[in-house]
């Protein structure tokens, strides 16, 4: 199997974990769930881990024998400051996890600030390293 097919095999199941993470801390924010059992959480943190990481290590592989010229390239670049984003930010949330097994609507504005930090800037990470992965290799 080629490095690409895997990449986006890769990039489509963790693309589904989020979208099912995201669905969920939606409702959550709505108060249609009223809390975010921790242990799932956890399991869809890891999940995103896993493919964050398989995707970098294919990215790597498919890059490596162009990457002298990759690096230069300002698209290329924006890419990897997305990842370099996602990478930082998956840090980030995973110190927030514990707070979703309180009420959304019980937290105080301190809290609640960087739980929607987060999702804003995952889907930026996401969205922008998709888009430039597409429009460079497209």
């Amino acid at each position: 199997m080629d490095p690409v097919t895997i990449h986006l095999t890769i990039l489509t199941l963790t693309v589904l974990v989020i979208l099912y993470s995201d669905h969920m801390a939606f409702q959550y924010v709505c108060g249609t769930r009223e809390t975010i059992d921790i242990k799932i959480a956890t399991r869809l943190h890891y999940a995103v881990w896993v493919g964050l990481i398989g995707m970098m290590v294919t990215g790597l592989w498919m890059a490596y024998p162009a990457l002298s010229v990759l690096i230069t390239m300002p698209l290329f670049q924006l890419k990897m400051a997305f990842v370099l984003l996602l990478v930082c930010n998956a840090i980030f949330i995973g110190t927030l996890l514990p707070v979703s097994s309180v009420p959304f609507a019980q937290l105080s504005q301190k809290q609640k600030t960087p739980l929607l930090i987060g999702g804003a800037l995952s889907t930026v990470g996401w969205v922008g390293a998709i888009v430039c992965a597409f429009v460079f290799f497209g």
